[in-house]
């Protein structure tokens, strides 16, 4: 095999039940510096801005979902082929699934946050506040169609 960038690399098959398919993907140990980056302010960050529907940025997600899946990558006749630009992800992931999968399977690769059930009481947690911010969003709007009829 080819020689790479990859720290510890790993295969894992991602079955996309929407393409209905499976396919193998070499995923990797992020190099720490740049992990501090992504896990430590990039996440996070993201994560609070979901919340907050009006600063969402599709750039943000964009340049995010790249930064990890360039240590994602595809086996071809012996080479490793990272997925390292949208054109690449969207020939080789079938679907969003896929990717979010992918993502989902980087994250509890480089972290021991998602392991052990650490992240339950972070998620419930996530899962009030995105509750409580729909329902504040669903009221506002509830409250101005009905002062308009």
């Amino acid at each position: 095999m080819e020689e790479t960038n990859f720290l510890k690399p790993k295969e894992v098959e991602i079955e996309d039940k929407v393409a209905n398919e499976k396919n193998m993907y070499v995923i990797s140990k992020i190099p720490a510096f740049e992990a501090v980056s992504i896990f430590d302010q990039e996440l996070p960050a993201l994560v609070v801005n979901m919340l907050n529907i009006n600063s969402l940025s599709r750039d943000r997600i964009k340049e995010l979902t790249l930064n990890i899946m360039k240590y994602v990558a595809i086996k071809k006749d012996d080479r490793l082929i990272p997925l390292t630009t949208a054109a690449l992800i969207d020939n080789h992931c079938p679907s969003f699934e896929t990717v979010n999968e992918l993502l989902k399977q980087m994250i509890n690769y480089n972290t021991s946050f998602f392991k052990d059930g650490k992240s339950l009481n972070f998620l419930k947690r996530l899962e009030a506040l995105a509750t409580e911010k729909i329902t504040e969003m669903l009221t506002r709007l509830s409250d101005r169609l009905s002062t308009k009829n």
